[in-house]
């Protein structure tokens, strides 16, 4: 780690704004979920806002396409804080999200987000918005390192001294029904969708429209200030999502597999983190997510509900799991 990363951060002073200021925004992550989807939303209004998209690889595909949406695409590696240096001069606002999974390492996921808060500081960003999520271990006593790392980045945020911040916590992405958590084929035209939460309910949401929360937020950034908001669009139980796949993905039908988070470990040692997402499922199953429905929909009106997504996304998840059963069947 580079020695300013240690450095406790200096208190940020506002600086003069104009109304009528192209404000660039610096996205870490922009090549993910999250940070494409807030680069996407951003860019829609480019008269206001100016997008610095940070990535590993600036010369690589997603690159290339943030490039075509008209983005300022920028080198950036959380762990050198010369180059996060640079991805943030002459930033307004931020948008910081840190990925566990890269390294699955907490203690290094916490730096990641520390090098990020104490290099806005130092360069007195406005706003910083900042992608977390609630201790696990905290609520529960459930360790679960993608919570509680993003939980203790939060807390540095709050005592960072930064100028203004909001913290966000999302829930499930409905984008896992293709992509982490597929529905596994039991027959012709039978699924069953195995995810360990039992009867409990859980939130939703789709990673595509986060990104219009997160522009609200810089729009109407002394509104959120220092507020923490759960994002969600709907709440439902998986028996519920299986009904609304049956629903719209006709002729198939979709059954949930009341399987133990034990059993979804069993079955999916091949998948890099399983432990995490067990505990994940069960800290789901023993604590309720602090999410807000209808706050969520005052960013982002048009938020879709998982009935609607799925109707939206019929053709895409019909291709995944078409995909999903030929490499099931060659394994």
């Amino acid at each position: 780690m580079a020695e300013e990363a240690e450095k406790e951060p200096e208190t940020a002073e506002p600086e003069t704004e104009s109304e009528n200021e192209t404000k660039i925004i610096t996205v870490f992550g922009a090549t993910g979920m999250q940070g494409g989807s807030v680069v996407r939303a951003l860019c829609q209004e480019s008269s206001k806002f100016k997008v610095r998209a940070v990535t590993r690889h600036p010369d690589g595909e997603r690159a290339q396409e943030l490039k075509e949406l008209g983005c300022e695409v920028v080198e950036g590696d959380y762990e050198e804080c010369d180059l996060i240096r640079d991805c943030l001069k002459g930033a307004w606002g931020c948008f910081a999200v840190t990925d566990y999974f890269e390294t699955m390492d907490k203690s290094c996921e916490v730096q990641q987000g520390k090098n990020i808060i104490n290099t806005c500081c130092e360069l007195k960003v406005n706003h910083v918005v900042y992608s977390g999520l609630e201790s696990a271990v905290r609520i529960s006593g459930l360790v679960c390192d993608h919570f509680d790392g993003k939980a203790e980045v939060e807390e540095y945020v709050k005592n960072s001294g930064v100028n203004k911040y909001t913290i966000i916590r999302l829930p499930w992405y409905y984008e896992n029904l293709y992509e982490n958590t597929p529905p596994q084929k039991i027959s012709d035209n039978k699924y069953k969708l195995p995810i360990p939460i039992g009867n409990s309910y859980m939130y939703g949401i789709s990673v595509d429209e986060i990104g219009e929360c997160i522009h609200s937020i810089f729009t109407n950034s002394e509104k959120y200030h220092k507020k923490t908001i759960g994002l969600a669009a709907d709440q439902f139980l998986i028996h519920t999502c299986c009904k609304i796949l049956t629903k719209h993905l006709i002729p198939l039908e979709f059954v949930h597999a009341q399987i133990s988070c034990d059993e979804y470990e069993d079955q999916n040692q091949s998948i890099p983190g399983v432990k995490e997402l067990s505990n994940m499922f069960r800290f789901y199953k023993q604590a309720r997510s602090d999410r807000n429905i209808e706050e969520s929909r005052e960013l982002n009106p048009k938020l879709a509900n998982l009935d609607d997504w799925v109707k939206q996304n019929k053709e895409k998840l019909l291709k995944a799991l078409e995909e999903n059963d030929k490499l099931t069947a060659e394994s």
